[in-house]
């Protein structure tokens, strides 16, 4: 069974509840995850202080990464939205390649880069000597996903069309 969203025809409420109840249930996974991860982290037996401290340094390079995947997911929907509104569906399905690729193309790219420059970014950011290893351990973890957590956060914009 397909469902499919017909933003002209479809009784609004029904179609709100439809869009919005997974975007905000990915949001909330996201968002449990991190949290969820902190108590971990903050369990540790003698360092989950420096532990909980270096990751907390990773959560604004953290969130500079993401909003990568904010600017293309929050840049190519309108476009898709305007094309399927003007019944021009390959231009939209185009579209939408595109942005998977640029948004894969940056990902790799923002991972290679943040990977070889952790350590002064980790530095700039407020790490101590103490909390370095920590928050080289956690950032350097965090990066082998990178690519999945900006497509996920990027593709999550796509949702509703």
């Amino acid at each position: 069974m397909k469902l499919e969203n017909n933003l002209r025809s479809d009784p609004i409420r029904p179609l709100v509840l439809r869009i919005a109840i997974p975007s905000m249930l990915a949001q909330f996974v996201s968002v449990l995850y991190s949290v969820v991860d902190r108590m971990y982290i903050g369990n540790i037996a003698q360092v989950g202080s420096l532990a909980l401290a270096g990751a907390g340094v990773c959560g604004p390079i953290v969130t500079m990464l993401s909003s990568v995947a904010f600017w293309v997911g929050v840049g190519g929907s309108p476009l898709i939205s305007i094309r399927m509104g003007e019944g021009r569906q390959e231009e939209a399905r185009r579209i939408l390649a595109n942005c998977f690729l640029l948004l894969t193309g940056l990902a790799l790219a923002l991972m290679g880069v943040a990977y070889a420059t952790r350590r002064p970014a980790l530095l700039l950011f407020g790490a101590s000597p103490e909390t370095l290893p920590y928050a080289m351990d956690y950032y350097s973890c965090y990066l082998t996903g990178t690519v999945f957590a900006l497509l996920s956060t990027g593709m999550n914009q796509f949702m509703a069309n």
